[in-house]
């Protein structure tokens, strides 16, 4: 608690991780009942769950990388800079090509992504 009264940097990483915690959890609950509208949505909602369980197992490998890096602040930023640029290419294709099963299929690469640099 200390460190979060003092480190302003480490402050405003918490309270981002924190909204983008909720943000997540939300996003993955739409795009859950988004790939049961789909017609095939038995297997969409079965690559959904992959999609959102594999990037946990890469957590470890990932959280590695993070470690190795230079300038901690930075490669955070840029990471967070990542992930809102693919949700806003994700709004893009729900507004575009809603419903499409190739869309789906192009917005559960993009998530993926998007969760495994989160």
């Amino acid at each position: 608690m200390q460190v979060f009264k003092v480190n302003k940097a480490f402050r405003v990483m918490i309270i981002a991780q924190f909204f983008n915690n909720i943000g997540s959890s939300f996003f993955n609950i739409v795009f859950l009942i988004y790939a049961a509208t789909l017609p095939n949505k038995t297997l969409a909602v079965t690559l959904v769950a992959f999609a959102e369980f594999f990037p946990s197992l890469l957590s470890v490998v990932m959280g590695n990388l993070a470690d190795k890096t230079k300038n901690h602040l930075r490669a955070w930023s840029f990471a967070r800079l990542s992930q809102a640029g693919i949700f806003l290419i994700v709004t893009v294709i729900l507004t575009l090509w809603h419903g499409r099963f190739d869309s789906f299929i192009v917005l559960l690469i993009l998530i993926f992504f998007a969760d495994t640099i989160g």
